[in-house]
């Protein structure tokens, strides 16, 4: 008999025994998920996590911002850092009005809220005509394009641009000009494009809304008595010059010619308008 109470009692503090290291694994699992519950707070849970080869890689959470609604329509027209849209499938043998019905310029033009191009803006448009049309042209000036070009000695030409009523943009008088004075000379100032693939090539590479102004700007004309029609664009604000039939103050001497001169004296804050007639538009001339 007492054989058999040692042996239980031997048995029943084995099991004291065990029971006591049961408690004592589940204290420390218990301390241990506390602080790993501590650490990895703010992580996501695993079934959100990155994988990465199979595996889960967490990511520490970063504080949410609440951004403010804000209206991008304006930068859009402002800035050229919007990316250029994919061309579509056909484009190399899109024409000038393939392209603006396109990207749906007809509605862009009716908005005469359009920005005035920033700086930034003919900077990329100036970068793309050297990166893809020709990269002998020597785009640098002392004057800015938002101020026009280098004119002779005079620095800038005699306007600068504003919203015109009715219009959207256009190009103002900033002082008194004289009948017979050279107010615009796009001699050394315009662009030409060498072919109608090349000008494709041009347009798709450009923000949506700048490829819209490009094609809205852009004129055909002969440079030389008896030559080609060529495709042309002033990579300024002698881009946004308007036009009048009726009563146009600057005009150029000749159809070949890209220098104008006042046709009477024009006043201080008067809009500069040419005549877009004075050259030959033929689209079809050009392969557009």
């Amino acid at each position: 008999k007492n054989s058999i109470k040692k042996a239980m009692a031997g048995r029943n503090s084995l099991y004291s025994f065990l029971a006591l290291c049961v408690l004592i694994s589940i204290y420390r699992a218990f301390l241990l998920g506390y602080s790993l519950g501590e650490q990895n707070a703010g992580l996501p849970r695993a079934e959100d996590a990155p994988a990465v080869h199979g595996t889960v890689t967490y990511i520490r959470r970063q504080p949410q911002r609440v951004a403010r609604s804000r209206d991008h329509s304006q930068d859009e027209r402002q800035t050229s850092s919007a990316p250029s849209p994919p061309a579509p499938d056909g484009w190399e043998k899109y024409s000038r009005y393939d392209v603006r019905h396109h990207y749906d310029c007809r509605a862009y033009a009716r908005d005469h809220t359009r920005a005035i191009p920033t700086l930034e803006y003919w900077h990329l448009l100036r970068k793309q005509y050297n990166d893809i049309v020709d990269s002998t042209v020597d785009l640098d000036d002392p004057v800015p394009p938002t101020h026009g070009y280098t004119l002779g000695e005079k620095g800038s030409p005699p306007f600068y641009a504003k919203h015109a009523a009715d219009k959207g943009r256009g190009l103002f008088a900033s002082r008194d000009i004289k009948k017979g004075e050279l107010v615009h000379d796009g001699t050394h100032s315009d662009l030409v494009f060498p072919n109608a693939m090349v000008w494709r090539k041009f347009i798709f590479s450009l923000p949506k809304n700048m490829a819209c102004d490009v094609t809205e700007w852009q004129w055909t004309q002969a440079l030389t008595n008896g030559g080609n029609l060529q495709i042309c664009l002033a990579p300024s604000i002698a881009s946004l010059m308007n036009s009048s039939s009726l009563s146009p103050n600057i005009l150029p001497k000749s159809n070949i010619s890209t220098k104008m001169y006042a046709v009477r004296d024009i006043d201080r804050e008067e809009e500069i308008l040419m005549n877009y007639s004075i050259y030959e538009t033929n689209w079809e001339k050009v392969g557009l």
